[in-house]
């Protein structure tokens, strides 16, 4: 039986750990937690038993010493690629429970058997060993975790393996509350990222987007002092049945690192090397077309566009493109002029310090704005027209300080409604949160999020924005769809069916999948002002 909630307005939040091995990722957790001392009490730290085994005992202990010689193995491979990128730097560290509270005063230590006197308001549960009956006696609002998938006895480490092994397009990242006495859990949160190549990778993106969950899930307990249990359906597509084993992990290492000698081999003597290269085509028409008709752009040397928009004004069909150089590893954005009989390469129109890409442009009060993405300026900015299509000045910065790209506004009624993708973690991670936004003005400065609650879409196969267009008094999202590690595989176009401050839906008219030409191999990207209709699509070519 839980007891009632802490008496303080502060949570108190209990971590139960396994001795010795507190990952990076639960320690940044766990100072997500103490940074937050107005509304979370120092994090305590519950190390739960340690059960020991006799790895040649038994079968089982071989069979779980050989899984434990293999894993060792991938880990040797993937780790150090992994903190290569400054993001994940730290990535797979492990700590001591003394160590780390020789460096963090207001943190605490709690034994098992004492949590009766502590007045926890509830665990996070980081271990891999079962929960004692102590726990659930001593927790108001219970035990949430990550949910592991495999029953494995390594399952905290497993995270995304099996999504990688079979080359699944996204893998779920599952947050729940344990049920002691069901043995069912109850949902917090479910959504799912694009899978990445390797299983390392694959893990340190789940594990770190899931910290940012289960923060706003903590944030929301304190203001609400409750949270409704949903039950976990079929629909979740949840895989707890299969279990890790050797025969795994050898084909995992033989499928996923033979191909990439192989791959690398080709790479080697391949002359002249080849990169994805994207590059924008138009055609006449709207929704009822066949792309595989177009007229497409011709990239410049060293270049490549992408992130077509296309607006007729002043009696001119100004195509608005991202004109990425490859020399300077940056976007600027360019204009091509579509005529009658071809089209007019007009030159870059906007560049900053800073990469830009995606130039959503829309009229407003008879004049034209832009909103490019900007994220490596960590803002969402609005640009002006002032001498159309060449001259652009910087408006007003819209959201800072802000992980967002591909941002879309559009008006409503009477409200302005912002569609934009946010990486929660503030990460690397843009395409499977979508995150819809509302305010009065398409000039405020103050924008808030529609109800129930942001993101409206966690799903790397619907939630990343590839263009935003009305027609026939009719609005449209376009969303990339993510494949296997495979960025902008294809795009789906979907109806706007209902959008309000607390509501929004829309759905499927139709996807359109990297088929229409004999060449490409992705497609990302789809808008049309109602007369031409603009696209991009990529492949893997020399650069000249």
């Amino acid at each position: 039986m839980s007891i009632n909630p802490a008496s303080t307005s502060k949570l108190r939040i209990g971590f139960l750990v396994d001795p010795g091995a507190i990952e990076t990722n639960t320690l940044d957790l766990m100072d997500s937690i103490a940074n937050n001392d107005h509304l979370f009490d120092g994090p305590i730290i519950i190390e739960s038993i340690k059960v020991k085994t006799e790895f040649l005992a038994s079968t089982f202990s071989i069979r779980r010493y050989l899984r434990f010689i293999l894993t060792q193995i991938i880990n040797k491979l993937e780790v150090p690629r992994v903190r290569n990128n400054p993001i994940y730097k730290d990535y797979f560290l492990t700590f001591s429970s003394t160590n780390i509270l020789s460096r963090k005063p207001t943190f605490s230590k709690a034994n098992l058997d004492s949590l009766n006197t502590k007045n926890i308001d509830i665990f996070i549960n980081c271990s891999s060993s079962d929960i004692p009956d102590s726990v659930f006696n001593n927790s108001a609002y219970g035990v949430i975790k990550l949910y592991k998938g495999s029953p494995s006895l390594d399952k905290n480490l497993l995270i995304g393996f099996l999504d990688v092994l079979y080359k699944r397009p996204a893998s779920p990242l599952i947050i729940v509350r344990e049920e002691r006495d069901s043995g069912l859990d109850s949902l917090i949160c479910f959504g799912k990222i694009m899978t990445r190549s390797l299983w390392h990778h694959n893990r340190s993106a789940i594990s770190k987007k899931s910290n940012a969950f289960i923060l706003t899930f903590l944030k929301d307990l304190h203001h609400n002092r409750s949270f409704e249990k949903q039950p976990i359906d079929s629909s979740d597509d949840l895989d707890a049945s299969e279990n890790v084993s050797s025969f795994h992990l050898v084909k995992y290492l033989f499928t996923v690192y033979l191909s990439a000698a192989i791959l690398a081999l080709i790479k080697e003597f391949q002359i002249p090397k080849k990169y994805n290269r994207w590059s924008v085509a138009y055609l006449k028409g709207s929704l009822e077309i066949d792309l595989s008709s177009a007229t497409e752009v011709k990239n410049l040397p060293g270049r490549f566009f992408a992130d077509p928009f296309i607006i007729y004004h002043n009696n001119r069909n100004i195509c608005f493109v991202e004109d990425f150089f490859y020399a300077e590893s940056k976007g600027k954005i360019s204009a091509i002029e579509i005529l009658d009989n071809g089209y007019q390469f007009l030159g870059v129109v906007l560049e900053e310090q800073f990469h830009m890409s995606y130039p959503y442009v829309f009229e407003h009060e008879n004049k034209v704005y832009m909103i490019p993405e900007t994220n490596d300026a960590k803002e969402i900015r609005l640009y002006q027209a002032v001498n159309f299509p060449l001259e652009w000045e910087f408006k007003q910065v819209l959201m800072e300080n802000i992980s967002a790209v591909d941002t879309s506004i559009f008006q409503e009624g009477n409200k302005w409604y912002m569609f934009t993708n946010i990486c929660s973690s503030q990460s690397d991670d843009h395409s499977s949160e979508l995150h819809i936004f509302f305010s009065d003005s398409p000039h405020s400065k103050n924008w808030q999020p529609i109800q129930p609650n942001n993101p409206i879409i966690f799903n790397s196969q619907k939630a990343r924005n590839g263009g935003f267009f009305e027609l026939d008094n009719k609005k449209y999202r376009v969303n990339q769809v993510q494949g296997f590690s495979h960025y902008g595989k294809s795009f789906a176009v979907n109806l706007i069916k209902n959008i309000h401050q607390d509501n929004y839906r829309e759905e499927q008219v139709f996807e359109i999948q990297p088929n229409f030409k004999n060449d490409i191999i992705s497609t990302h990207h789809f808008h049309t002002n109602g007369n031409l209709a603009v696209f991009d699509y990529c492949r893997n070519e020399k650069i000249t």
